[in-house]
């Protein structure tokens, strides 16, 4: 009886795991016409086994269009005839006429479904159903609650059927745009779920974890969820000030010559919005008011007697007012925080004059002064490099950690503060909300925190700013308790310089958080960084979690139907022995199989492989290869091929190999970016480095950092000196070449010569080897290598000459006839003509 129980316990259990495990952060996004066309996004499904749909069916999926500029195609439908029908956004009769257009080639009908400029604005989910009615000849779309019918669409009932978004045929018009959830399936019947939630590579799933396709060049969203993606970079005044509009959502920059916006909605668009601002900045301070559209540009100081130290711009009417307010000295890295007033705002603390302050200071926009605000309640410490932020009610702020001490006295030695406060800036109460006692490091958080939308959390970078090289990652505090966890890849910054801040702001429209940094070095310059994580996100162990979760689901229903069916056997033979024993070599298997993948985990630490498909591993054994696209695989190839062959690539030479359809100066600002994005992946690999100098970009490795193509060159140098021990080099290539072909992802003109040298190097290296083991009747071997030679010339008449005669020396006449008819077909297929071979006895 308890048996039976157990099994149905198991059972439940299976079933509600499978329920609740569901992610909640899904979807697929296609990289566009802007792209080349090597480098945009497909997603075909059922392609293998297209799905037999009869009388009606149904396709339902969740759509975001992304970019109003970028025409394509969303999907297609397409038959056993391959007749097509077509699904496509079309923007090209102005913002007032956007619209889905649901077009069947096969009876030229079609139905228009308008789209809004506000739903791509703000990146909206929009779920689309199509429900096909074979019967009577028909299409019905839905979207947003409106019907619309295409009739006569020329299907055959029934119908075989695969889908293809994005990237497919001759039309290659792809649309920035994002898809998740995907339904299809008889109406009334079985439905098909691909919810697009894997981090699979190029493998698509469905929600019982089969295979059902294949993306091209896939963008899983959910990695937006953890890895930081970088907006633009820029040089700029070291004093620069920094600022946010989240109503239109810029970011604003002030230089000592203009006032500039940078829209994080589009990447690209940066817009002058006063030249040759009048200002002097001797500080980089700013803060904005959405309320009144007021941007505050101040210095605590005054250069001279006369001189302004504010201008309050009005960003609407672009008029500028200056102000003569100052202090004694500057407050390195204060926090600003508006009021609930119409018009003034708030400093606290900062670091000056050998002192850390915790004073509370409010500009008096009419008498145009600072004035000190007397709090009562908890004390604060004294500090600066602390973030604030807006609290649950509007008229509290949030004070959370820095730098300080109790007296405010540099010379009494500052400490990390883990604390968070609340200030009431109408009852002028501080409380004292909690003391972290356990953080593992010291970390100070960057200018701003975010409350959470349940305001339940909030979320601030963090980062050891006394270390030169430091790395920011996002926190999320509990606001109740304080406990935390790191929900954010690393940024990277150089914090040498006292002036180099760091911002975050968040977009509650895109749900998106954005990183600025300006990061002044010792040549009084600065350099801006903008990034951009989308909400909510993720720590690492639940990206983890989805990227292992098709072989997590293998390996606990395999484990958890084993339990079942040893229990069953346990009933039927009510023997507890043989139970026990059972069970037990269940756990071993397993924890074998685990210790198996650990160590295989390890051994890829530090590790880029090009050869079969590319793969590249963190220090910290993260499969990391996501975060190179096809250009990026590109330029590491370049950069790498010319290190190991010459002392680097130049410039010039890179730009006409990677863009050359652009000429060097407007290939500039793109390859910036890219290399930019290279120098930050790289960052996360220890024991290679990319080096400009002498106008030439080059790699420097050490031990820490394994290549194959490097031990493949190693391998092949060992070969040609005759001390080495040869049979243990060609077992090092045969690790390597069995992976796959050469760089087999990249299609670029470029790379043509070096694939060529590298097959005309190892075939010769091979077919050497291969006689050698031949005259010396080690027959296994030779097969060994001859299959080996295969992989990269499949058609060679020679290697097959000597592979089949050491298959009938050992007798393995049979294998020697399939093999020697499959190179026949294949040999027939390409080349057209039989080879001239006389067939194995």
């Amino acid at each position: 009886m308890f048996g039976k129980k157990y099994i149905i316990l198991i059972i439940i259990l299976l079933y509600s795991f499978h329920l609740f495990s569901k992610k909640q952060i899904n979807g697929l996004l296609f990289s566009s016409s802007e792209e080349r066309i090597n480098d945009r996004t497909s997603l075909i499904l059922f392609d293998d086994s297209p799905l037999k749909l009869k009388d009606a069916f149904r396709i339902d999926f969740d759509l975001a269009i992304w970019d109003i500029k970028q025409f394509g195609y969303i999907l297609r439908i397409i038959n056993e005839n391959k007749q097509e029908i077509n699904f496509s956004f079309v923007n090209f009769y102005g913002e007032d006429k956007i619209y889905l257009d649901f077009h069947s080639p096969i009876t030229h009908e079609s139905v228009q479904i308008p789209f809004s400029v506000q739903d791509i604005e703000e990146k909206r989910w929009l779920p689309i159903s199509i429900i096909f009615d074979l019967k009577k000849d028909r299409a019905e779309v839905v979207s947003k609650d409106s019907s619309y019918i295409c009739k006569s669409i020329g299907l055959q009932n029934p119908s075989r059927i695969k889908l293809a978004f994005g990237l497919y045929g001759l039309n290659l018009d792809v649309p920035q745009m994002a898809i998740r959830d995907i339904r299809i399936g008889e109406v009334g019947g079985r439905i098909h779920n691909v919810p697009l939630d894997g981090l699979r590579n190029e493998i698509v799933h469905d929600d019982n974890g089969k295979v059902r396709g294949i993306s091209k060049n896939p963008k899983w969203l959910v990695y937006k969820h953890y890895y930081w993606e970088e907006k633009a970079v820029f040089e700029s005044d070291p004093t620069t000030g920094i600022a946010y509009d989240s109503s239109r959502n810029n970011v604003i920059v002030v230089d000592k010559d203009a006032i500039f916006s940078y829209s994080m909605r589009y990447d690209n668009e940066r817009k002058v919005l006063i030249k040759d601002f009048p200002f002097a900045l001797n500080s980089g301070e700013a803060i904005y008011d959405d309320k009144t559209n007021l941007l505050y540009v101040y210095n605590l100081e005054q250069k001279t007697p006369d001189s302004p130290t504010m201008a309050i711009i009005n960003m609407v009417n672009n008029k500028i007012e200056y102000k003569h307010a100052s202090m004694s000295h500057r407050l390195y890295h204060h926090n600003a925080f508006m009021g609930t007033e119409k018009k003034g705002f708030y400093i606290f603390g900062g670091y000056g004059n050998h002192s850390y302050s915790n004073k509370i200071l409010k500009y008096n926009i009419q008498t145009d002064s600072w004035e000190q605000v007397d709090f009562t309640g908890d004390e604060i410490y004294s500090r600066y490099f602390s973030a604030s932020g807006q609290g649950k009610e509007p008229s509290q702020i949030l004070i959370m950690g820095g730098i300080g001490n109790e007296s405010g006295k540099q010379e009494h030695g500052g400490r990390h503060l883990s604390d968070l406060f609340s200030l009431d800036i109408e009852t002028k109460q501080v409380k004292k909300i909690w003391d972290i006692k356990d953080v593992h490091s010291g970390f100070v958080p960057c200018s701003n925190l975010i409350l959470s939308e349940d305001s339940t959390h909030f979320f601030t970078l963090c980062y050891p700013q006394h270390e030169v090289n430091s790395t920011l990652q996002l926190y999320k505090f509990r606001l109740s308790d304080g406990s935390y966890e790191v929900v954010s890849d690393t940024i990277h910054i150089n914090a040498e310089q006292m002036e180099t801040s760091v911002y975050l702001f968040y977009n509650k429209q895109l749900k998106e958080f954005y990183t600025v940094i300006r990061e002044n070095n010792v040549d009084r310059k600065a350099k801006i960084l903008i990034y951009s994580l989308l909400s909510p996100p993720v720590n690492f162990s639940e990206l983890k979690s989805e990227e292992n979760q098709s072989i997590f689901y293998w390996v606990l229903f395999s484990s958890l139907f084993l339990i079942i069916a040893i229990s069953a056997i346990v009933l039927l033979l009510r023997k507890k022995r043989r139970r026990t024993e059972l069970l037990a070599l269940l756990e071993k298997n397993y924890q074998e199989e685990k210790k198996s993948q650990s160590k295989k985990e390890v051994d890829k630490k530090n590790a880029i492989f090009i050869f079969g498909n590319f793969a590249v591993y963190d220090k910290n054994n993260r499969e990391i290869s996501y975060r190179f696209s096809s250009k990026l695989k590109s330029l590491f190839a370049l950069i790498l091929f010319y290190s190991i062959e010459d002392d680097g690539v130049s410039t010039d030479m890179m730009s006409f190999s990677l863009w050359p359809d652009k000429d060097l100066n407007g290939a500039k600002n793109t390859r910036g970016v890219t290399i930019n994005r290279l120098r930050n992946i790289l960052a996360d690999i220890s024991g290679i480095t990319l080096f400009h100098q002498n106008s030439k970009w080059y790699f420097s490795f050490d031990s820490d950092f394994y290549c194959d193509y490097l031990e493949y060159r190693k391998s092949i140098k060992n070969i040609k000196k005759e001390m080495i021990d040869e049979d243990e080099c060609m077992s090092n290539l045969s690790d390597i070449i069995n992976r796959g072909p050469f760089f087999q992802n990249i299609q670029e003109d470029w790379i043509d010569s070096y694939k060529h040298e590298y097959e005309s190097e190892i075939e010769n290296i091979l077919w050497n080897y291969i006689v050698k083991l031949n005259e010396s009747k080690k027959y296994v071997k030779v097969i060994e290598y001859s299959e080996l030679y295969f992989i990269i010339d499949s058609l060679n008449e020679d290697v097959l000459r000597l592979c089949i005669h050491a298959m009938q020396k050992i007798g393995k006449k049979e294998q020697a006839i399939t093999l020697y008819n499959k190179f026949v077909a294949n040999y027939k297929k390409l080349m057209g003509e039989d080879p001239i071979l006389s067939q194995p006895m």
